[in-house]
């Protein structure tokens, strides 16, 4: 059986980095230092960088990526702690662990984000509604992090990094992603709370792009 990754002892580092797939990262994955913590969101896993963790929540990925499966299984052969420089698999809690038992730490979804308290991180979940970075975002901050970089969030288009589309719905006519309104609010809270969110990759959020 898995474990809540808030149980997990572990630190993050400041600045820990959020590694995406999105298109617009793909000249920065070599930016992010050997030493960082990093937390992988889906096909980020795949990026040319190292990971810490791998965090997962969409039963999807098994029928647009052949090589998910196959991911989830080398990774749990190993069965390495979240401070590992290998990454380790933390899934929603649910049909994602029910598929795989090996996975050793799952997460527990908490309340969308739009609902009470409005777009801000509760400690011990992680709240939904903003895409599966923005999750990863509120795992580091409930972790410490206090100084947070995002890399291939692009919120907008279509392209990973590699060439190839998602086939998500969520974009709109002006090529953005539908829940870009909601990270607004939650990057704001995050700076009331005392927590820097940059990027090292261009991106439609109100962020700023370090150079």
């Amino acid at each position: 059986m898995s474990k809540d990754i808030f149980t997990a002892d572990f630190a993050v580092s400041n600045p820990t980095y959020i590694i995406a797939p999105g298109w617009e990262g793909r000249d920065h994955y070599h930016k992010v230092p050997a030493d960082a913590f990093t937390i992988a969101v889906n096909k980020g896993i795949q990026t040319p960088c190292h990971h810490n963790i791998w965090l997962a929540e969409d039963m999807g990925m098994l029928k647009l990526h052949p090589w998910f499966e196959g991911k989830v299984d080398s990774l749990t052969k190993l069965n390495e702690p979240p401070e590992s420089y290998i990454a380790t698999p933390v899934f929603g809690k649910g049909k994602m662990t029910k598929r795989f038992p090996r996975v050793k730490y799952h997460y527990e979804s908490g309340s969308m984000l739009s609902s009470h308290p409005e777009h801000k991180p509760i400690p011990g979940v992680l709240r939904g509604g903003a895409t599966i970075a923005s999750k990863a975002v509120q795992l580091a901050f409930n972790k410490g992090s206090r100084h947070i970089i995002l890399v291939g969030v692009d919120m907008r288009g279509k392209k990973y990094f590699d060439g190839t589309k998602t086939t998500s719905t969520m974009i709109n006519d002006e090529n953005l992603w539908w829940c870009v309104h909601k990270w607004k609010k939650l990057l704001a809270n995050l700076r009331v709370m005392r927590c820097k969110v940059e990027s090292l990759s261009p991106t439609a959020l109100d962020v700023g792009v370090v150079e």
